[in-house]
């Protein structure tokens, strides 16, 4: 779940610039636009994740969220579609991936390494993220398309740690942390 939250948001963020001038043709101003509408619609997807999280469960709602995101990614393949409503949607939904996954990481750990294993957590997140952009970029240099078929991989890690946690993993909606570590 670590390595798909900033892997996938860092690959996107620096893969979209390049899809959007040279596919979509857009300017730099053009581009800043697209990127305010997906903050528009990562806000709104991580608040409302917020509050599924405890409706939903946290299981549910991340396989949902990994494997939608991992569609969403294929968004950008249509050319006849404003890119400011196509990332607006991918921000909506994989954006707030990171709502249902941190939630998990603060609360499995017992109190007592807590801290520890969520520094941890973020480590390997950053590791990840740092090599992304130049991965997704260098891939997609070649041809977008594997750009966005290499963002899509990342989800499905994330969708297979999801799927891997609903099995072995508690389900913590609604439980007092006590009882969940």
């Amino acid at each position: 779940m670590s390595f798909t939250i900033l892997t996938t948001y860092y690959g996107m963020i620096t893969f979209l610039p390049l899809v959007l001038s040279k596919v979509y043709n857009l300017s730099s101003l053009e581009v800043s636009s697209v990127l305010f509408f997906g903050s528009v619609g990562g806000l709104i997807g991580g608040l409302t994740v917020a509050f599924l999280n405890d409706n939903l469960g946290r299981k549910p709602l991340g396989i949902g969220i990994s494997f939608l995101s991992m569609l969403a990614v294929f968004l950008f393949l249509l050319k006849g579609v404003d890119p400011r409503v196509l990332y607006f949607v991918y921000s909506l939904i994989a954006f707030s991936f990171a709502s249902v996954a941190y939630v998990i990481a603060t609360e499995i750990y017992p109190s007592y390494i807590r801290a520890y294993a969520i520094g941890v957590l973020s480590v390997i997140g950053r590791l990840s993220g740092a090599f992304a952009p130049a991965a997704v970029v260098s891939i997609a240099n070649q041809d977008y398309r594997l750009g966005i078929f290499t963002i899509a991989s990342f989800w499905l890690v994330g969708f297979t740690s999801f799927l891997i946690y609903s099995i072995k993993g508690k389900e913590t909606k609604g439980k007092p942390i006590e009882q969940i570590s």
